[in-house]
């Protein structure tokens, strides 16, 4: 996840939390992830604060349809990667 407009590289799927979306838009992404998804990666960029966007990320990451998903996600192997 990142608000930095780069391409993505084969093999990876980009999702610009810089985009106007809300917390379930995100829910519903993980409820039909691939089951391939092995890691999702937290862009720095994607962290500072924008009220028109899915942001402050790592808040929407504790709304309970979020964390419903990523704890199944976690739960089957999966990796969230999160910058300090």
């Amino acid at each position: 996840m990142t608000a930095v407009k780069e391409a993505a590289r084969e093999g990876v799927q980009i999702l610009d939390a810089g985009l106007p979306f809300s917390p379930e838009d995100l829910a519903a992404f993980l409820v039909a992830r691939p089951r391939s998804l092995e890691r999702i990666v937290i862009h720095e960029s994607a962290r500072s604060y924008d009220g028109r966007t899915l942001k402050p990320l790592l808040k929407v990451l504790e709304h309970a349809a979020v964390k419903r998903e990523l704890d199944a996600f976690h739960a089957s192997g999966g990796q969230l990667v999160i910058p300090q």
